[in-house]
């Protein structure tokens, strides 16, 4: 498990590293990945690893994007105070969509996820 002050996630096509093309991405904070571990843990996902700057995961487009589409998994995320911002736990922002990519998708497609570290 990896446990840092934030995490901006993408959610890319295998074949595109762009991430300004990215199905969605979000920001989240403290055990916002939790959901994501569950499925490396479950054998649905696989950790490409990594040490923040990103870590990497890939998972079939039918096992990921229900997890995350219309509504993105709720996760126990710690109260945090910092300099000049204030982090409720569980909170997800800067959140985007591209419904039309992710209707695209194939079931069978394999999707890769960056966690970017932003503590």
């Amino acid at each position: 498990m990896k446990i840092m002050l934030g995490w901006k996630i993408y959610i890319t096509q295998e074949s595109s590293a762009d991430k300004s093309k990215s199905l969605m991405s979000w920001s989240s904070g403290i055990g916002g990945l939790d959901w994501l571990d569950q499925l490396v843990k479950d054998g649905l996902a696989q950790d490409l690893g990594g040490n923040g700057y990103p870590s990497k995961y890939s998972a079939k487009a039918s096992v990921l994007l229900p997890k995350v589409v219309p509504v993105l998994p709720n996760y126990e995320g710690k109260f945090v105070i910092g300099d000049d911002y204030v982090l409720e736990g569980g909170e997800h922002w800067e959140i985007k969509i591209d419904q039309s990519q992710i209707d695209a998708c194939s079931p069978d497609e394999t999707l890769l996820i960056e966690a970017w570290d932003e503590s």
